[in-house]
């Protein structure tokens, strides 16, 4: 789809959140736009996997299909993360490359359905085989399933 001028300056402008942020839509003249006053809030948690936490918890449905698991320090795997959650049915959280801190476990543990699937994103050098193990404990193995590649870029194309 190739995007008018017109429409560019509008997305443009809603990007940074001028008029919609405030609630007020911007004026367009054109008939295949329609906008809606948007309300906007902060989630935030201590860090970044507090941060991921605190999103799963507005998880909308309250049960979630699946789970995406992501190296917290690496934003690789994360980038192509967001979009496999929204695919997928569920949220995205984070995790230390070696351990998965309590606080993640009781997350995937209260959002995820019977039956959910974890996808853990990365080879076992972004995410290890102990974390896995982990989650395979809290879920079943049958409910885990890796999605890596050779390297980040194989992992992309893995998660695409």
């Amino acid at each position: 789809m190739r995007l008018r001028p017109r429409t560019l300056a509008l997305a443009a402008t809603l990007a940074v959140g001028s008029a919609l942020v405030a609630g007020a839509a911007p004026a367009t003249a054109d008939p295949d736009v329609t906008l809606k006053a948007a309300t906007v809030g902060r989630v935030a948690g201590g860090d970044r996997i507090a941060t991921a936490i605190a999103a799963a918890q507005s998880f909308a449905g309250g049960k979630a299909k699946a789970v995406v698991l992501a190296r917290s320090d690496n934003f690789a795997d994360s980038l192509g993360a967001a979009p496999l959650a929204s695919d997928k049915g569920g949220p995205l959280l984070l995790t230390d490359r070696d351990s998965l801190r309590a606080d993640v476990r009781a997350q995937i543990d209260d959002v995820l359905a019977d039956g959910g699937r974890v996808y853990v994103l990365g080879g076992t050098s972004a995410v290890s085989a102990a974390v896995e193990d982990q989650v395979k404990s809290l879920v079943g193995a049958a409910n885990v399933q890796r999605v890596a590649g050779g390297d980040r870029y194989g992992t992309a194309v893995e998660i695409a």
